[in-house]
């Protein structure tokens, strides 16, 4: 049928995607005037968007027919968005060929754009040795341990991605905030949520998207 608006039209026209019959797939039109509108605010310093999302071909993929769209309520995954309204949190991964496409419209650089388990890969080992050797009893360690291993799991946290763009900032003078050394105090603190166990996919998925 004719789409609710020719925004929709335009959006995949600049992709270059048609939509084949039966398919059904998520186009987020407020997401690029939310990131124009960021970008366009900055003048000096960087914008970090993180979140889980595809390159626009794998996005609006024959492979994905059904799209992205994912709800969850009561630490239950479902994709009935319209099951009991407003008890639940209504998910979709982001098309990032049309984020950076929007940010370099602005004048923004882009400085990195990498998954999670790559940005934090680098550290990972260092960070775990030191937490292991931290303070607390084992268990208290143990937990700490399993929480940066969930971060870079390539099944769960590892597969968000980050892209940082940059205003009137040289890249190379960027300070790295994983350089520095670990902080006299623990990676997990008695206000934070716990993560479950990394071997739990599912549940980690879970409780990380409401952390």
């Amino acid at each position: 049928d004719a789409p609710s608006t020719p925004r929709l039209k335009r959006y995949l026209d600049g992709l270059g995607v048609t939509i084949p019959d039966g398919a059904q797939w998520e186009i987020n039109l407020a997401a690029s005037m939310w990131i124009r509108r960021a970008a366009r605010a900055l003048r000096q310093g960087g914008l970090l968007v993180m979140d889980y999302g595809y390159e626009a071909e794998q996005l609006y993929s024959i492979s994905r027919p059904q799209g992205t769209l994912l709800c969850y309520a009561g630490h239950t995954l479902t994709s009935d968005p319209l099951h009991d309204p407003g008890s639940q949190d209504i998910t979709t991964h982001v098309d990032f060929t049309t984020v950076r496409h929007m940010l370099l419209t602005t004048g923004l650089q882009i400085a990195e754009y990498r998954s999670q388990r790559q940005t934090l890969a680098g550290d990972h080992q260092a960070w775990r040795a030191w937490t292991q050797q931290g303070e607390g009893v084992w268990r208290e360690r143990d937990g700490r341990v399993r929480s940066l291993d969930a971060l870079v799991d390539a099944d769960g946290l590892g597969a968000v991605r980050w892209l940082m763009t940059l205003r009137e900032v040289n890249p190379l003078t960027w300070p790295d905030p994983l350089s520095a050394e670990p902080p006299p105090f623990g990676v997990l603190a008695a206000d934070h949520l716990q993560l479950a166990d990394p071997i739990d996919r599912k549940s980690t998925r879970l409780n990380s998207s409401h952390t």
